[in-house]
């Protein structure tokens, strides 16, 4: 760990208007530093320093705003907590890398006092220490080094396979230098070895691909040097290794051993080969020696092979077993010719004694795995198909494809197998495999069920040649994964949530969201009495982008507070030219505690009438924290604002909740009102939730209205107010799009 620095001592100066003189000290004293002052309520009172400027904060332009409003929220989020220590007496040193991620900085905070001892502000001063930080990084990448080569070299010394040894280098280059210095070796590591050497001597490629660093270039040779030993060392052994193969595939490929026995003399010869396939001992040359290790049962049948060759020249093949120490037994088979002499007696056998214990192992073992593959097809978890290479008609299928299809065997066996798959799911790549034109299937598919739902299947499909090499039939196996894609679907929307939410905060920073105004109308009158703000995002290109699109992650990811600041510091605007506005709060605002701070700087800012802000919420959000909801509604009913309980209807809040909220209008959800004239259930639901607003004093707003025969009948229910695309859709509100640019 780098040594910490030392905090920034308490400063102490007459008065907070002699703070400017303080950083100007300060600058001078430590070139390249960038101090700020704040007073107590977090205002901006000094900048000075070129650390601000370079990332694009203003001095003349923030002076005399609060912090928060004028920092980034991720930059306030880092700084809230010292900035308070240093108000609250205290002094603090951070560490901090820039937003843009080009530099690092030292961060010092402390109060600011008057010499009597009063916390009246506090300062912070910004050093860049980058090249400390850049210095501390190049000696942890030399020792770092060190240890990788020692490392390495400890492996290459016990003998680490080469290939392993290359990828440990790659993995300690990648560690040291980065990723992208160097390939993973996929050919060898004497390709890996050639390549960093060429590296490493030629200076126009390592200009561009290899640190100029002294350290990193001498680290890479070591590592290189190590390689090459290591390589050349494995080279050397599989040579010998080499030799040796090319001797017992010399052995191998005789497969056999051979006899001779002189009738006259009664001697045997076998061959060494032969020796070791019967278990002989070396020097053993009587007959009751050879015999000993064939297995008694077929001891009679080997010797009268034997003499029907003396006697009639040759002998059919006999088979017979060798009993080995260790019990293990081995089938042989044996066969011989007589040699006849001038006078056609034969006078010496010949024959060859081949191991066919292999074959006949082999021949058991396919038997036996066709019977376990029967078997294993039938009864595994996972579909498995057989389909004829031509016809494309199913041979075979198991329990578990029917089940993933939805369909019997006996009506599968009839059927084509494209019949169940997915009419958009025949892709080029299937049809290519049907024709020939590729040995295997892989890919991912959906099944039509006949009750009509769909499930994904991942198929697997090969050919089985028969003993011509020809097609004898198409094997696949199908693996149920409509879960993964579920999730694999679900793990996209996730994906768009997060590209929503640079978007939102792309807007944010850019001021592309603009509002949209829809006319409420007071039903006795006819007149317009005020209009619902609903907000919209504009691309970089200027198209308009509904809220359903970024709203929805926006509350899920905690950034819909930033968006409804923006929203409540514009309606104020609004509000200020006499308009009256209605302004949607998320549950998140609802329940903040600064809400109402902000609500109150807006209206002090803009010089808004109280009486011309209209605030909403959902039932849904007051039904989630009833306690919060009524004192947000109490807090603004006493500054003068008016509170809206919206969608009304769809949370079943309860006449608890209506009662304990200080509210003046409920709005009826348009899911009761779109369908009113037809709906007896929705028209009894506005008839009573129009009798229980009247009940608590309350005014009543119809939203979803879309035509005059919905509007006829709500004016004789006795609704107050209504909205809709009958009285007015949403439109962009005069200056919007050019504020907004």
């Amino acid at each position: 760990m780098t040594p910490s620095p030392p905090t920034l001592p308490p400063l102490v100066v007459d008065a907070l208007d002699d703070a400017r003189e303080l950083a100007d000290a300060l600058v001078r004293l430590l070139p390249g530093v960038g101090v700020m002052v704040i007073d107590p309520d977090y205002r901006v009172c000094v900048v000075e320093g070129n650390v601000h400027s370079r990332h694009g904060i203003q001095a003349d332009a923030i002076v005399g705003q609060r912090l928060d409003d004028v920092l980034a929220a991720p930059a306030w989020e880092v700084v809230e907590g010292p900035w308070s220590t240093a108000l609250a007496g205290g002094t603090e040193t951070l560490d901090w890398a820039s937003l843009d991620g080009e530099a690092d900085y030292l961060l010092r905070f402390s109060p600011l006092r008057t010499r009597d001892g009063a916390v009246v502000g506090a300062v912070m001063a910004a050093q860049d220490i980058s090249e400390r930080w850049e210095a501390y990084r190049r000696m942890e990448r030399r020792a770092d080094q060190q240890t990788a080569i020692a490392h390495l070299g400890s492996l290459a010394l016990h003998g680490m396979p080469v290939e392993q040894l290359a990828e440990a280098m790659a993995a300690a280059t990648e560690a040291s230098l980065g990723d992208g210095v160097l390939p993973r070796p996929t050919v060898s590591a004497a390709a890996l070895a050639t390549s960093l050497k060429r590296l490493l001597s030629d200076p126009r490629v390592a200009a561009g691909s290899l640190p100029r660093d002294v350290d990193d270039r001498v680290f890479l040779q070591a590592a290189v040097n190590l390689l090459a030993e290591a390589s050349l060392r494995e080279l050397r052994a599989a040579e010998a290794r080499h030799r040796e193969d090319q001797l017992n595939e010399a052995q191998r490929m005789a497969g056999m051993g051979s006899w001779e026995v002189d009738l006259r003399a009664g001697e045997p010869a076998l061959s060494v080969h032969l020796r070791e396939m019967l278990r002989i001992p070396d020097g053993a040359t009587d007959v009751a020696t050879m015999l000993v290790n064939i297995h008694p049962e077929d001891r009679d049948s080997l010797l009268a092979a034997i003499r029907a060759a003396g006697n009639t020249g040759h002998s059919a093949p006999v088979e017979f077993r060798v009993v080995g120490h260790d019990g293990a037994v081995r089938l042989l088979v044996g066969q011989g010719s007589g040699i006849v002499d001038g006078d056609g007696v034969a006078s010496t056998l010949r024959g060859t004694v081949r191991d066919i214990t292999a074959e006949r192992e082999a021949e058991q073992a396919l038997r036996r795995s066709e019977e376990l593959f029967r078997r294993g097809f039938d009864a595994s978890p996972i579909g498995m198909t057989l389909v004829h290479p031509v016809s494309g008609r199913f041979l075979r299928v198991n329990e578990a494809y029917c089940l993933l299809v939805g369909r019997s065997a006996e009506e599968l066996l009839t059927l084509d197998d494209t019949v169940v798959v997915h009419p958009d799911d025949l892709s080029p790549e299937r049809e290519d495999y049907t024709r020939g034109g590729s040995e295997t299937l892989v890919l991912e598919e959906r099944y039509m069920r006949p009750d009509g739902t769909v499930v994904w299947g991942s198929i697997h499909s090969a050919r089985v040649l028969d003993s011509a090499y020809g097609v004898d039939v198409l094997f696949s196996q199908i693996e149920d994964v409509t879960e993964r894609k579920a999730r694999e679907e679900t793990a996209r929307h996730e994906l768009e949530k997060v590209e929503w939410i640079r978007e939102v905060h792309a807007a944010l920073a850019e001021d592309r969201f603009v509002l949209y105004a829809q006319p409420i109308v007071d039903l006795s009158t006819g007149e317009t009495i005020q209009h619902e703000l609903l907000l919209r995002m504009l691309s970089p290109t200027g198209e308009v982008i509904p809220p359903g699109d970024f709203l929805p992650a926006a509350e899920q990811y905690g950034v819909i507070r930033d968006i409804d600041r923006w929203v409540i510091g514009r309606g104020a605007e609004l509000a200020a030219t006499g308009m009256t506005v209605e302004i949607n709060l998320s549950g998140a605002s609802m329940g903040h505690v600064r809400t109402i701070d902000r609500i109150d700087r807006a209206i002090e800012r803009t010089g808004a009438d109280p009486a011309d802000l209209v605030f909403e919420i959902t039932e849904t959000a007051v039904i989630e924290n009833v306690g919060t909801a009524r004192r947000l509604a109490q807090r603004l009913r006493s500054r003068g604002c008016r509170f809206a309980l919206d969608d009304f209807g769809t949370g079943f809040a309860g006449i608890s909740s209506l009662k304990s909220l200080p509210l003046d209008y409920l709005k009826i959800d348009c899911e009761f009102v779109r369908d009113l004239c037809s709906s007896e259930p929705d028209r009894r639901v506005v008839a009573a939730s129009i009798d229980l607003a009247r009940g608590f004093g309350l005014q009543t707003i119809a939203e979803g209205v879309e035509d005059q025969a919905t509007l006829d009948l709500l004016r004789e229910l006795g609704v107050d107010h209504a909205q809709g695309y009958y009285l007015g859709r949403p439109a962009p509100i005069p200056g919007e799009e050019q504020a907004a640019g």
